[in-house]
């Protein structure tokens, strides 16, 4: 696992909150943080969320002990969590835009027509 501190948990019931993660983490080790992902348009849980161990033992302990173990009725999955590419994000006043890469198609006239 190397020096990851940061778990990925899926197959959570979508009634669990980030304070249940706490708990359920906390008996393996200092939890620093944990957060479950919010569907934006609908308010519930997409039923995954991520917690972020003191020290990488403590993650990779946690990791083998609590992988199937039952939270409100779940067997969860543990793994460690992956880095996300973010693209750049560029501050226009208060709001953020995103800049993604874009490539400028130009259209071509038919062979024998004229300008």
């Amino acid at each position: 696992m190397g020096a990851k501190r940061k778990l990925f948990v899926s197959n959570l019931e979508h009634s669990v909150v980030s304070r249940d993660l706490i708990e359920f983490f906390s008996r393996h080790g200092d939890v620093l943080a944990a957060s479950v992902v919010i569907d934006r348009q609908t308010g519930r849980s997409r039923g995954f969320g991520f917690v972020e161990m003191a020290t990488p033992e403590q993650a990779e302990k946690a990791m083998e002990l609590l992988a199937g173990a039952e939270l409100r009725g779940r067997g969860v999955r543990i793994s460690p969590a992956r880095e996300r590419d973010e693209p750049p994000v560029e501050q226009v006043g208060t709001r953020s835009r995103l800049r993604l890469p874009f490539k400028l198609i130009t259209r071509q006239k038919p062979p024998g027509s004229e300008t």
